[in-house]
């Protein structure tokens, strides 16, 4: 999965709530009327300098924003069954430490898992919770890893060449990220101000407490486990999706309508929207699937057996992030395919990394072809939903990079023309050449690319010289 562990390596191991995406969505569903859609921010359209209109360029769509919750849908969610009796009216403790264990209690009660062990969290101030949050960061994600990953989102145009992924990663968990919980080491860590407890800080913390209650009960992953990132990302979007659903459903049933109303009202989740929109929308995306697409997943199982479901996932967790995008496909076993192997580039080039390539990466490069949301493809979900399986491999060449990619795909391979369309609204200025035996190329100034496709597979080279492009494309 292309990079899809960049920001996330800044806090490995960790399960993180962010300011910006996973906080106040069932009270702005509520706040709204049914028609609304919750979204993560979108990045503002970006194009750049060599941008223009060119032949065989599909013509640019409307900005797309990230993927939404349908409000409608998500009340549907959260208010199934009836509200949940937390003894909202008896009011709250006036101690700090009677509100923890006040919020421990409703948290176990609304997600019906009784606690196995006590907790102790831990509430920072915000300026020392940045700075704790900063120096993770700055730990767990090398220079080396970094410059890998530059590389090959880079080269797929979804970041702009000579981004600082560490610099970007360091600021952007810094001001999203309001609370932890460490399966590792059983540590929960909630950034609060004050004396006492906001509604923030109150869902956080039940966000926390419920990851804490689940690693109880099924043993959350202390690390990164899977051999395939894109099975980690679906995981996670299970693991994320129960704790955001169990967080909405606590602030709708426990906080008090004044809590709500501040929550509405707080500049602080708004300004986290904003600085998260500033980052490269593939790295938004990265940082949102896990909870709103998680969210989605969650409700969908909730939907046909309440917790008793979700509980069962955590035993027998989603494989692919198409399960999540699609959860029938989960609840249908649907597994992936293994592609084809990416061609072997001329012996000068080393192979750097190679990751799997799941069905959200490629959702989320139709959605922002050269991070420009403005070049959106249409029907980006649509298009996507033939993936079966995907790798993706970078090569290096001193300073040069060069990417193949190959792809699974189901009968008919719409795939072929989406990925001819993508390259195209990346690289507007490319001149398409036909090679002939199924194969497409694509003429650059510093970059050339090559589509092979079959009758269930697509393979695309990218690379500095049509050469180069060829053989990792292949047949």
């Amino acid at each position: 999965m292309p990079g899809s562990r960049s920001l996330r390596r800044g806090v490995a191991g960790l399960l993180i709530v962010l300011l910006g995406v996973s906080v106040g969505l069932a009270l702005r569903a509520r706040g709204g009327n049914d028609s609304r859609r919750l979204t993560a921010p979108a990045a503002s359209p970006r194009r750049s300098p060599s941008a223009g209109t060119h032949a065989n360029a599909p013509s640019p769509q409307p900005s797309q924003a990230a993927p939404a919750v349908d409000a409608a849908a998500l009340t549907r969610c959260l208010t199934s069954g009836g509200p949940p009796d937390l003894g909202r009216s008896s009011g709250s403790p006036t101690s700090l430490d009677g509100q923890i264990k006040q919020i421990y209690k409703q948290v176990q009660a609304l997600r019906e898992l009784p606690a196995k062990s006590p907790v102790a969290p831990e509430l920072l101030s915000p300026a020392r919770f940045k700075h704790k949050v900063a120096r993770l960061s700055a730990n767990s994600y090398s220079a080396a890893q970094a410059g890998r990953d530059e590389r090959l989102l880079a080269t797929l145009g979804a970041i702009p060449a000579g981004s600082d992924l560490r610099a970007i990663t360091k600021k952007t968990l810094s001001s999203q990220v309001i609370g932890f919980y460490a399966p590792r080491t059983k540590r929960l860590v909630v950034r609060a101000a004050g004396e006492g407890l906001s509604g923030l800080a109150k869902i956080t913390l039940a966000h926390e407490l419920e990851h804490a209650l689940a690693d109880q009960h099924f043993g959350l992953p202390k690390g990164d486990q899977s051999s395939s990132a894109d099975a980690s990302e679906a995981r996670l979007a299970l693991i994320e999706g129960d704790a955001t659903l169990t967080m909405e459903r606590y602030g709708l049933a426990a906080l008090s309508f004044t809590d709500q109303l501040a929550m509405l009202e707080d500049p602080t989740i708004s300004k986290g929207q904003d600085q998260l929109a500033d980052i490269p929308y593939y790295l938004q995306q990265q940082l949102t699937f896990p909870y709103l697409r998680g969210l989605e997943l969650a409700c969908h199982l909730y939907a046909h057996g309440g917790w008793t479901a979700i509980d069962h996932a955590y035993r027998q967790p989603p494989t692919t992030t198409a399960q999540v995008l699609w959860p029938r496909r989960y609840t249908s076993h649907v597994a992936p395919h293994a592609p084809p192997p990416v061609g072997s580039p001329p012996v000068e080039w080393s192979r750097a990394e190679r990751q799997s390539f799941g069905a959200a990466n490629l959702e989320w490069l139709f959605e922002a072809p050269g991070n420009d949301t403005a070049r959106a493809l249409t029907d980006p979900l649509g298009r996507v939903s033939s993936w079966r399986g995907g790798a993706v491999e970078l090569f290096t060449n001193g300073a040069e990079s060069a990417v193949g990619l190959s792809l699974a795909t189901g009968r008919g391979n719409e795939l072929c023309k989406s990925l001819a369309d993508w390259y195209k609204a990346t690289q507007p200025g490319a001149t398409s050449k036909p090679l002939g035996g199924g194969r497409s190329g694509f003429l650059g100034h510093d970059q050339n690319a090559v589509i092979s496709c079959g009758q269930d597979f697509v393979k695309v080279g990218i690379a500095p010289t049509l050469k180069v492009a060829r053989a990792l494309a292949g047949r």
